[in-house]
């Protein structure tokens, strides 16, 4: 069965993965061929495609599951890093949590600018 939008691309490598195709030139990787059927791949793409016709676009989903917010920011990517490159790495942490995690923690890191911060440093030196 042919499915419009579904390619196989092949590598010069050998190496071979599944694309769905949709609303000219957007692309996106459904899997390699070493782990999906052609029959998975095709069925993913017809979910992806129906998604498309219902006015979701896939790679804004993807986007926006993928996005952090504070908590799994300082979690995942910061404290790994920190740890290793500074002295103090642990109380830059604590502080960050004890200081930021109420009132940003579970913002997205794109809700959070700036000014948000101004405004919230503000009303904490107001408050005493």
């Amino acid at each position: 069965m042919k499915v419009k939008g579904f390619i196989l691309r092949v590598q010069p490598t050998g190496r071979m993965t599944y694309i769905c195709q949709y609303n000219r030139a957007k692309r996106v990787t459904i899997g390699k061929a070493d782990f999906l059927t052609p029959t998975q791949a095709r069925d993913r793409v017809k979910e992806i495609l129906a998604d498309v016709v219902r006015g979701i676009d896939p790679i804004a989903e993807r986007k926006r599951d993928q996005e952090h917010t504070l908590v799994t920011y300082l979690e995942r990517v910061y404290t790994p890093w920190v740890e290793s490159h500074h002295k103090n790495g642990q109380a830059t942490i604590k502080r960050l949590k004890t200081n930021f995690i109420g009132e940003f923690g579970n913002k997205k890191l794109s809700e959070i600018s700036a000014w948000t911060v101004e405004k919230w440093r503000s009303a904490r030196l107001k408050r005493g």
